[in-house]
């Protein structure tokens, strides 16, 4: 009787224990596949439609000149459907008040470009969006998908941008890294840009012009002749760096040989006279050394500063970090002569020969060509000469008075980067010198800084000569 009861309770034990174990079964199945159960929820629904991209405009005909008269709409399209939402978030935030919101924007801004940066579909949107600061995120991406099919439209159309910020950045990626086929379909849209109202893009599509006709053996001759004549500066000074390839080096147009003479000892512009000199270095021409030796005398920088038209942005165009270093490499390509050492042993080297011809002074103890050549935070370049900030303070008030009568003047199109007041003071060749002097004297007597200062501003005695290219 006790051996029968006790084989019920196993029995009875071992069928709740079954059926526990079968039911957990079924939960974790259910728990561990929840996408089969979502599906069997969805039976019988449409899936979600898939993103459909509209393609690039075709490019339109060229002309028997082998010019574009027009470009191909640029075509929006929406944002990666994976990146909508995140996207929606970083351009809101961009468009807040506050810096602090805005830059943490940019920062995510620039973090999903650098993980997707071969998108193309993000590219095409960025650079949609209104915002030049956003659409340069969306030619870093281009910059990299250059063998995408549809690189080529998309590029075309954005020659055709209403602005000159994204044409002249659309022209820029044709520069290098780009098949033969792709640039040869390119290049009758480049060459309508020669003649685009804006600057930077005509001096942009001017370099790439040139450059590619030199790679194919095939000098744009015409190009360069209409660049000589342009209005900006930027354009002539290319033209003038090149004036080699628009005119027979061994007997130069006497026109040209003029042009590039005057530039270079009267323009307004320090980029335009350093590429005057090299020009005549270039070419070779009888009698130039004496007009490049006026270079070495030159304290400034040869950039010239070009604003946008469609923006408040600016773009620098420059080709020597100083007038100096210019007149040293037209020297070079004058005579053939090469000396060695750092960029500031070679201009010596030069100034010493013309010194020995009397068309330079000889570079004395403490020579400088900017700021990399004096002790930081203690000297600034002064007149070709490492000054200790105490030396320099005379200097320094004379460029405040010059400063503010500059400010005085209209603003232009495009100005030297080294303002003129920094050139008569004598700090041309050191871009931050007056900003260093002023800390200096501020820091040492806050007082007597401001009360100089204003009267100064008060009664500033403004020169008749000075100009401003702001």
């Amino acid at each position: 009787m006790k051996t029968g009861a006790l084989w019920m309770t196993l029995l009875v034990s071992v069928s709740l224990v079954g059926s526990s174990c079968g039911n957990k079964a079924k939960e974790s199945a259910k728990s561990s596949n929840p996408s089969q159960a979502q599906g069997a929820k969805n039976a019988g629904k449409a899936p979600p439609p898939a993103q459909v991209i509209p393609a690039p405009a075709a490019l339109p005909k060229v002309g028997p000149d082998g010019v574009a008269t027009r470009f191909p709409a640029v075509v929006k399209v929406s944002p990666p459907a994976a990146l909508t939402s995140q996207l929606k978030d970083i351009l809101k935030k961009i468009e807040d008040k506050q810096y602090k919101v805005r830059r943490e924007a940019y920062t995510g801004l620039n973090g999903l470009v650098k993980v997707h940066s071969k998108d193309m579909v993000l590219a095409r949107f960025l650079v949609t969006s209104g915002n030049s600061r956003v659409a340069d995120y969306a030619f870093r991406i281009l910059n990299n998908v250059k063998s995408n099919p549809d690189f080529l439209a998309v590029v075309v159309s954005l020659m055709g941008h209403p602005s000159d910020f994204i044409r002249f950045r659309a022209v820029g990626l044709m520069s290098f890294k780009v098949s033969k086929e792709t640039m040869a379909k390119a290049m009758p849209f480049i060459r309508a840009l020669l003649k685009d109202k804006s600057c930077v893009v005509r001096r942009e599509a001017l370099s790439v012009v040139t450059t590619q006709s030199r790679r194919g053996r095939k000098v744009p001759v015409k190009a360069l002749q209409a660049a000589l004549k342009d209005e900006c500066p930027a354009v002539r000074a290319y033209a003038m760096m090149n004036a080699m390839f628009a005119t027979d080096p061994k007997k130069p147009d006497a026109a040209l040989v003029k042009q590039l003479s005057e530039a270079a000892l009267k323009s307004d512009y320090a980029v335009e006279r350093c590429a005057a000199m090299l020009g005549l270095g270039r070419l070779k021409v009888p009698g130039a050394e004496k007009i490049i030796a006026k270079g070495f005398t030159m304290q400034t920088v040869p950039t010239l500063v070009v604003r946008y038209l469609s923006s408040s942005g600016v773009r620098p165009f420059s080709s020597h970090s100083s007038m100096p270093a210019c007149a040293t490499d037209a020297m070079v390509a004058l005579t053939g002569k090469h000396a060695s050492g750092k960029p500031v042993d070679r201009v010596k080297y030069w100034m010493t020969e013309m010194a020995k011809k009397h068309l330079a002074r000889r570079p004395g103890k403490g020579f400088c060509l900017g700021r990399r050549d004096c002790k930081q935070d203690a000297e600034v370049c002064l007149n070709m000469r490492c000054k200790p900030y105490a030396k320099a303070t005379s200097a320094y008030w004379k460029y405040v008075a010059l400063k503010h009568c500059e400010a005085k003047r209209p603003t232009t199109k495009w100005y030297n980067f080294i303002s003129d007041a920094a050139v008569k003071a004598g700090f041309g060749l050191h871009w931050n010198a007056e900003w260093k002097l002023r800390l200096f004297l501020r820091k040492k007597d806050p007082k007597a800084f401001a009360k100089k200062e204003k009267a100064i501003k008060a009664n500033p005695l403004c020169p008749k000569t000075i100009h401003s290219r702001r």
